[in-house]
C-alpha cells in the first residue's frame, strides 16, 4: 500500500484506481470482506470468481461479515436529512422533471415520511415505572422498555404496517441508480447550503453560528420552510460503487449492537451543531458532499433491503424514547442493566440466513478456503454458511500450534483466595464479596506473573463496577503496588495511547520476564499457598520491591483489545478471562435469531425424518440428494448458536497471547462454571452431559485443551501451578542465557588463539 502511494505521487496518478484497473490481470488479489461478499461490488470492481480459489482469512468473523455486508441501517436523523434534501430538490426542479421522474421523487418523499413515522415516539408514552420494569426484564416486545422501544418484524409485515405493501420497490431503486439521484440531490443540497462559519477562535464566527443555525430547522417546525437536519455521519456509509449496485458493503460484528451511526455532534439550545466545527451531520452548514450524501445512501440501501425475502431477515425498529422514559433510561444505563439504553432511534435490516447471500460465492468460485487460528467450533460455521453443501465436499484440516506444549498453561479458578465460589452469572456477580474476591485473586496473579497481565471482563459496565468495588477496599492499592494498572478506553482514539503507555510500563520494569529474589506475602494469612516458594517476577510493596513491576491491563470481551492486538512476549505473560461471556439473552435481535435457527433446525429434522420414511417405503425421493434435511448435514439450534458466541469470545481473548514459537504464557479462566461437573456416581447417566461450561472447555482449540491443568479449580491449585510454571520458565531462560554466554566466551577464546598463531 505504501509503495502504491509513493508511485501514485511520483506519477501524479490515483493509486487506488490504478491498482483497481489491474484486477482483471492479477493472479493474487487482496481485498476486504465487504468488497468480496457483495456481488454488485464485485461486478463494479471487475472481479470475477469463476475458476478462482477464494481464501477467507480470520474466517471466525465470516458469518458476521456476511450479515453485516448484506444488512443495512438508517437512523432517524438520516431519515430527517434525506427527507429535507429530497423535498428541497423537488421544490426547486419540479417544473423541470418529467412526469415519471417527478412521480418517483414524490414517491421517495412519501416513503421517507412513512419511515420517519415508524421511528417516532409512541403517541402515549408508558409511565416511568413501566419503563423501569421493561428495562429490568429485558425487552423483546414493542414498547416494553423505557431504555429503547424495539420492535422486530419481517419485511412484508413491516411494509404492511406502513401501508406500503402495494409498492414495487424494484423499478424505483433501478431508477435511482440509473439517474444517479443520490449524487444530484446531495450536490444541489451542498450548493444551496450556507458557507461554513469560521473556527472557534473567531469571535465573529462564533457569534454568527447560532443565527445561521436558527434558520436551519425542520420544515415541520417552521411551517414548511427549507431546513437542514444536524444528524450523525453514518458509521456504515457505503461507497459509490456499492450503492450504485443497490446493495451495501459494511462489515458487521458478532453480537447485537447499536445501529450504524457515529456520535452526534454536540448541540446547543437550538439543536444546531456546536460552532466552530468544520464537520457536522448530514445537514449541518459545514458538512461536505460526502457527509450530505450519507443520509441518502443509507435510505436507498435500506429500501434495497426491503426487497429481500422476508424469511431471510428481519427489520429491527428502534423508536425514539418518549420524554417520560428518559429518566428511567438514564438510570438503567447508569446501572448497566439495559443493553440498549443508548441505542439511537432508527431502522436496521439484519440478515438471519447468512447462507443465502454467501451462496453466490460458493456457486462461482472453484474452491473456498476458510482459514483462522480460532475457528473452533467448526460445526457452527458449517451449519450457518454451508447448510446445503454435501458433507463429502467439505474438508476439515486442523494442525497443532507452533508453540510447544510446555510453553502454555491453562487453569480454571472456580474459587477465590478465601474459598468463596466465583460464580459470575449476571444475577450473582454484583455481590460485593464476589467483586472483592476477584480483586484479591488478581492481586495474587500479579504477584506470581512477571511483566504484563491482561484481564478481560464481560462488559464495560461490569469492569467499572469491579474497579469501584476495589477502590473502596485495600484491593486497589494492592494492585497498583504490584503492577502499573491501565484500563481499556471506551473511545477508539485513545486505544493507541493506552497501549503505548502499557508497553512502556512493562519495558521500564527492572525485572520484566526475570525472576525476583523474594516474593511478597499475600493479602491475608488465609490466602497463603503452602510450599509455593518464590514467585518469579512477583511484585510487592515491601521487602525488596520499591515499586510496581510490570503492568496490568483491564479490558473488555468484544472490545477493541480482544481482537487484532498482539500481546506477545512480556506484553501478555498471562491472560485472565472473567466469567463466561455470554451475550444478553434478552436482546430482541438475538432472541429472534435464535428462534429462526430453532425453526430451521426443526424443519431440517422433519425433512430428514420424512426422507427416511420414504427411503424405508421405497417411494420416490428415497435416494434424495443432499439438501437442508439431508442426513449428515445438521442445522444449528438457537442454543448451540448462543453457546458458540461465548466460545468465540473466549477464543479471541485467550488468543491474544502466544504469538510465536518461542513465546510462553498462562491462561486463567475465572468462573466456577468452567470447572467440569463431577463424575456421576456408579456410572449414572446425565451428569457427564453437563451443560454450557463444560461445553465451552470442550470446544476450545486443541492446543489450549492439551495444556489445561486438571484439578479442583480452587485458588491453591491455580496459584501453585502459576508459580511453578513461571519458575520453570525463568530457570529455562537463565540456562539458555548461560549457555549463550559460554558459547560467546568460547568463540572469543578461539579467535584469540587464532590471532596468536
Amino acid at each position: 500500500m505504501q509503495d502504491l502511494g509513493r508511485i501514485g505521487r511520483r506519477l501524479g496518478l490515483c493509486p487506488y484506481y490504478g491498482s483497481r484497473s489491474l484486477v482483471s490481470e492479477a493472479d493474487v488479489v487482496a481485498l476486504p470482506y465487504s468488497a468480496l461478499l457483495c456481488e454488485e461490488t464485485r461486478g463494479s470492481l471487475g472481479l470475477r470468481l469463476e475458476g478462482a480459489v477464494v481464501i477467507f482469512d480470520e474466517a471466525h468473523n465470516l458469518v458476521d461479515a456476511v450479515t453485516g455486508t448484506h444488512g443495512s441501517a438508517v437512523t432517524a436523523e438520516q431519515l430527517r436529512a434525506a427527507g429535507r434534501q429530497l423535498a428541497a430538490y423537488f421544490a426547486r426542479f419540479q417544473s423541470c422533471l418529467s412526469p415519471a421522474n417527478a412521480r418517483n421523487v414524490q414517491l421517495l418523499i412519501r416513503i421517507t415520511a412513512a419511515l420517519q413515522r415508524a421511528v417516532a415516539p409512541p403517541p402515549e408514552p408508558p409511565s416511568a415505572a413501566a419503563g423501569a420494569e421493561g428495562a429490568e426484564g429485558g425487552g423483546g416486545s414493542p414498547g416494553a422498555s423505557g431504555a429503547a422501544q424495539v420492535q422486530i418484524a419481517g419485511c412484508t409485515d413491516f411494509l404492511s404496517s406502513l401501508r406500503l405493501e402495494h409498492l414495487n420497490l424494484f423499478p424505483l431503486l433501478s431508477w435511482v441508480r440509473e439517474t444517479r439521484l443520490v449524487m444530484k440531490v446531495a450536490g444541489y443540497d451542498l450548493s444551496t447550503a450556507p458557507p461554513a462559519e469560521p473556527g472557534p477562535h473567531s469571535t465573529a464566527g462564533a457569534a454568527a453560528a447560532p443565527a445561521a443555525a436558527s434558520a436551519l430547522v425542520d420544515p415541520d417546525e417552521r411551517g414548511g420552510q427549507p431546513a437542514a437536519a444536524a444528524g450523525p455521519a453514518s458509521g456504515s456509509s457505503r461507497g459509490a460503487d456499492a450503492v450504485a449496485g443497490g446493495r451495501t458493503g459494511a462489515s458487521g460484528g458478532g453480537r447485537a449492537r447499536k445501529p450504524a451511526g457515529g456520535a452526534a455532534a454536540a448541540e446547543g439550545p437550538a439543536g444546531a451543531a456546536a460552532p466552530g466545527g468544520a464537520g457536522g451531520g448530514e445537514g449541518s452548514p459545514g458538512a461536505g458532499f460526502g457527509a450530505r450524501r450519507t443520509a441518502l445512501f443509507a435510505l436507498v440501501s435500506f429500501l434495497g433491503s426491503l426487497t429481500q425475502p422476508s424469511a431471510d431477515g428481519r427489520i429491527v425498529v428502534t423508536r425514539a424514547k418518549p420524554p417520560a422514559s428518559n429518566t428511567a433510561a438514564a438510570s438503567a444505563s447508569a446501572s448497566g442493566g439495559a443493553a440498549t439504553a443508548d441505542t439511537e432511534p432508527g431502522l436496521r435490516y439484519t440478515v438471519l440466513n447468512a447462507a443465502a447471500p454467501f451462496a453466490s460465492v460458493l456457486a462461482a468460485a472453484r474452491s473456498v478456503v476458510l482459514a483462522s487460528g480460532t475457528l473452533s467450533p467448526v460445526g457452527g460455521l458449517i451449519a450457518q454458511l454451508l447448510p446445503t453443501v454435501a458433507p463429502s465436499r467439505v474438508r476439515h484440516f486442523a494442525c497443532g500450534h507452533v508453540v510447544p506444549r510446555e510453553n502454555l498453561v491453562a487453569l480454571v479458578a472456580g474459587r477465590g483466595p478465601t474459598g468463596l465460589p466465583l460464580d459470575l452469572r449476571h444475577a450473582r456477580r454484583s455481590d460485593p464479596r464476589v467483586s472483592e474476591e476477584i480483586g484479591r485473586l488478581l492481586v495474587n496473579i500479579c504477584t506470581a506473573v512477571p511483566a504484563g497481565v491482561v484481564v478481560f471482563a464481560p462488559s464495560f459496565s461490569y469492569l467499572d463496577q469491579l474497579v469501584a468495588a476495589w477502590q473502596r477496599t485495600d484491593v486497589w492499592s494492592s494492585l497498583v503496588a504490584r503492577k502499573h494498572v491501565f484500563t481499556e478506553p471506551r473511545g477508539a482514539g485513545e486505544v493507541e495511547a493506552v497501549l503505548t503507555a502499557y508497553a512502556k510500563a512493562i519495558r521500564g520494569s527492572p525485572a520484566a520476564g526475570c525472576r525476583q529474589s523474594q516474593p511478597q506475602s499475600l493479602l491475608t494469612a488465609a490466602m497463603a499457598v503452602p510450599g509455593a516458594g518464590a514467585a518469579p517476577g512477583g511484585a510487592g510493596a515491601a521487602g525488596g520491591r520499591r515499586g510496581p513491576s510490570g503492568a496490568l491491563l483491564l479490558s473488555v470481551v468484544g472490545g477493541k483489545l480482544s481482537e487484532g492486538i498482539n500481546f506477545g512476549d512480556d506484553l501478555g505473560r498471562c491472560v485472565v478471562v472473567l466469567g463466561l461471556p455470554y451475550p444478553n439473552p434478552t436482546e430482541p435481535e438475538l432472541r429472534e435469531r435464535m428462534r429462526y435457527l430453532d425453526e430451521q433446525a426443526a424443519a431440517a429434522a422433519q425433512a430428514g425424518t420424512d426422507a427416511g420414511a420414504r427411503a424405508g417405503a421405497g417411494g420416490p425421493g428415497a435416494a434424495g440428494a443432499g439438501g437442508a434435511g439431508a442426513p449428515g448435514n445438521p442445522r444449528l439450534s438457537g442454543r448451540q448458536y448462543y453457546e458458540g458466541l461465548c466460545v468465540k469470545a473466549v477464543n479471541q481473548c485467550v488468543g491474544r497471547a502466544i504469538r510465536h514459537a518461542g513465546d510462553y504464557a498462562a491462561i486463567v479462566l475465572v468462573d466456577a462454571r468452567y470447572q467440569p461437573p463431577p463424575a456421576p456416581p456408579n456410572g449414572a447417566p446425565g451428569a457427564a452431559a453437563g451443560a454450557g461450561s463444560n461445553a465451552v472447555l470442550r470446544t476450545l482449540p486443541g492446543w489450549i485443551q492439551q495444556s489445561l491443568r486438571p484439578g479442583p479449580g480452587d485458588f491453591s491449585h491455580a496459584y501453585g501451578n502459576l508459580v511453578r510454571f513461571f519458575r520453570e520458565r525463568a530457570a529455562t531462560e537463565a540456562a539458555a542465557k548461560a549457555a549463550e554466554a559460554v558459547g560467546v566466551a568460547c568463540a572469543d577464546g578461539a579467535a584469540g588463539v587464532s590471532a596468536g598463531v
